[in-house]
């Protein structure tokens, strides 16, 4: 599935970058990732990220406030971004930022879940979400990463409508965060025969829209708990040595899981974030 016309609610739909030079992080990430870049408003402050054309993630949106870290931000979707807000108070969380609009694209607004982990509202106003997900050079999947499971299964559950479910991947044991019903959207609207291709994948696999992984075992080394969001590349070593020749900090080092490659780095500006290619898995 390359082209994402329209993502349904509580599928995270959107992610973006934010750091006190959105300029600098715009010039790492195109040279790591390909990508080609739209000013937006104010100029040098805004930028939308692109692969032939279509959007891919975010640049500097929307500006965080002086005492943040760099970091990627996710966005899920929902219908309405002040319904949206109300239940993440009601589940524990706080509002960080107002709700806002994001001239041609939506009414943003920025939480955090209980444990402080910062997370977007996306109320679609002209523009769905990521228009090229999973392809070379795109965001293919997002982890909240260094937190206590019971917890945020409870308040995701609340908020989005999200369930936990275990998953053999490769032979590790992944906890994937799944919405129920979202394997039958997208069947229905959006990639035809998906479930055909992923026979004999883990069950309830086709719900699955981001990955869990706990404080214990997360495999983060920096105590950071946090939204992560993993970009998907035709060369995982090789985009990695670009990464670190223009500035980055490798964390964790490529690892093959059977089929993929994942490896991850702090950027120049100190957001963390992963990338990960997928291969043929060696004969025998």
């Amino acid at each position: 599935m390359a082209e994402q016309d329209r993502y349904p609610a509580g599928v995270p739909c959107w992610v973006d970058h934010s750091s006190p030079d959105p300029e600098a992080a715009a010039a790492f990430y195109g040279e790591v990732l390909g990508w080609e870049f739209t000013p937006g408003r104010p100029a040098g402050h805004r930028f939308t990220a692109r692969l032939g054309g279509s959007e891919v993630a975010g640049v500097g949106m929307p500006d965080p406030a002086p005492a943040d870290p760099a970091r990627w931000t996710t966005y899920v979707r929902v219908g309405s971004v002040d319904r949206a807000l109300g239940r993440v108070v009601e589940a524990g969380g706080e509002e960080r930022t107002p709700p806002r609009e994001v001239e041609g694209a939506a009414r943003v607004a920025l939480c955090t879940d209980p444990g402080g982990v910062v997370f977007g509202l996306w109320e679609a106003r002209g523009l769905d979400g990521a228009r090229v997900v999973n392809a070379p050079g795109s965001w293919n999947f997002s982890g909240l990463v260094g937190v206590a499971a019971g917890a945020a299964e409870a308040f995701y559950g609340a908020v989005f409508g999200w369930k936990v479910r275990k998953a053999d991947l490769g032979g590790e044991t992944a906890l994937m965060w799944c919405l129920p019903g979202y394997g039958d959207f997208l069947e229905r609207n959006v990639d035809p025969g998906i479930r055909e291709r992923q026979a004999g994948a883990p069950e309830g696999f086709e719900d699955a829209v981001g990955r869990l992984q706990p404080l214990h075992g997360s495999g983060i080394a920096d105590g950071r708990p946090r939204w992560n969001a993993e970009f998907t590349v035709a060369d995982a070593e090789g985009a990695l040595e670009r990464a670190v020749r223009l500035g980055a900090v490798v964390t964790s080092p490529p690892v093959d899981l059977g089929g993929m490659k994942s490896a991850s780095f702090r950027d120049p500006q100190g957001a963390d974030v992963s990338i990960n290619g997928f291969h043929r898995p060696p004969a025998g």
